[in-house]
């Protein structure tokens, strides 16, 4: 447990805040402890002038009823009658070093010498008093009892301490407590469903670990939520334009095919030339719903890959030579440049990524122009192997797709922890292909 203590960051900030407190309570509680002792000794010098006043009077008066009462050394009863009446008041009688009265029962004189006497009094007066027969040396004490302002003072110093301790230590953690409370807050406020709420990151310790990975979550559920929202609505468009993609080969099939029933007249060569158009028609509807049926696959990560590990060199340089042959096949100028290491390594599906390549091809001798070279650059960069396949677009050739092979590849690519990324600038159509070393 005390190790958990020092090894967290918390637990040492409290810990400090407990050594700050105690020092500052220390010091305050020496000062009020100093200040009670100046105190102290007023009230006590004070009620010692008092004391002495009293005293004066007590022999006064005792003088007095000596002299009206005729009173004698031996005439007990009546001198400890008389001496009740004063309260705190201790009357003692010495006659040759022998207490002959005392008020007091648990009075105690030390008889030190002939001239030294010492007593368990507080404020003592010696007075020699004539009785009536003879003098008598009598001590008057006030026993005043001012030893209970020592005591309050004293408790009062250690109550004090107590509430100062508590208030400068409480008031050292009140941040933390607040901090506490605002990341209390900060949860509440994400539970409801705000994800654009922020926790302030202050200090350096466990709880602003928790509040950046409060904020690191509610990051990454709203960029996850915003990222569905983005492929729900893409989804809906890509549909739809599937749906009108797979009516537009269905069309001409039921044409030709109704034509092929109702017309009788028909020559051979009409027959064969409409059958091999619906024919034709019908292999792309077959592409387009396999297509269709690949990217529901994907969508829904039932898509099973089957990853070895390969050397990367050897297979890029194998998918980009089959590249260059098909596109040379159709008039188009390739350029490569391939720059990894002979030995480098990559674990991927090889039939996948190459219907990525193909993909890519395809949209190239659909849409590029032949009149420039296509580029392929292959290279590393941040522990990834990049392929980036760029070309000019033919201005002539009208672009109707619903990007199906393309977010195909993208999807493929993302259950390799890669990217596959399409720009467009300055026509110039370039495609970005990222695979994790």
């Amino acid at each position: 447990m005390n190790r958990y203590i020092f090894k967290s960051k918390l637990g040492v900030e409290i810990l400090q805040y407990l050594i700050k407190s105690l020092i500052i309570t220390f010091v305050i509680s020496n000062l009020l402890f100093g200040f009670s002792i100046i105190i102290s000794n007023i009230i006590n010098q004070h009620n010692s002038e008092q004391s002495i006043n009293y005293i004066k009077t007590v022999k006064q008066e005792f003088e007095e009823f000596i002299e009206q009462e005729k009173v004698k050394s031996d005439d007990i009863i009546l001198i400890d009658t008389w001496i009740k009446r004063y309260h705190n008041i201790n009357l003692v009688l010495i006659q040759d070093n022998k207490i002959i009265y005392a008020s007091n029962s648990d009075t105690e004189i030390n008889f030190m010498s002939n001239d030294e006497l010492e007593f368990d009094f507080d404020e003592v007066m010696t007075f020699s008093i004539p009785f009536n027969d003879k003098v008598v040396i009598t001590f008057i004490s006030n026993d005043g009892g001012y030893s209970w302002i020592i005591i309050f003072l004293s408790l009062m110093n250690i109550v004090l301490s107590i509430i100062i301790f508590i208030y400068v230590f409480l008031r050292a953690i009140k941040n933390k407590v607040d901090y506490i409370k605002e990341i209390e807050s900060g949860i509440k406020i994400l539970e409801s469903g705000d994800l654009d709420t922020t926790i302030h990151q202050i200090g350096n310790d466990e709880l602003t670990s928790l509040a950046i990975t409060i904020n690191n979550m509610s990051t990454a559920m709203k960029e996850r939520i915003d990222g569905e929202q983005r492929a729900q609505e893409a989804n809906k468009l890509l549909i739809t334009n599937i749906s009108h993609d797979i009516r537009s080969p269905l069309t001409p099939i039921i044409g030709y095919l109704t034509i092929l029933k109702e017309n009788k007249n028909l020559s051979l060569e009409q027959k064969n030339k409409y059958l091999d158009t619906a024919l034709l028609k019908a292999e792309q509807l077959k592409e387009r719903t396999n297509m269709l049926f690949e990217y529901a696959l994907l969508y829904s990560n039932q898509k099973q890959l089957n990853k070895v590990k390969v050397n990367a060199r050897t297979v890029l340089e194998q998918f980009v030579f089959e590249s260059t042959i098909a596109l040379n096949n159709s008039d188009f100028e390739t350029e490569t440049n391939i720059s990894i290491n002979e030995f480098l390594e990559i674990k991927i599906d090889v039939q996948e990524i190459s219907r990525v390549f193909d993909n890519t091809i395809s949209n190239i001798l659909k849409y590029g122009s032949n009149k420039f070279p296509i580029v392929f650059k292959v290279f590393t960069e941040n522990n990834s192997v990049k392929v980036k396949i760029s070309n000019h677009i033919n201005e002539n050739n009208i672009k109707v797709s619903t990007n199906l092979g393309n977010n195909i590849c993208k999807n493929l690519l993302s259950l390799h922890q890669g990217k596959f990324e399409i720009k467009e600038e300055d026509n110039i159509y370039e495609v970005e292909i990222t695979l994790i070393i």
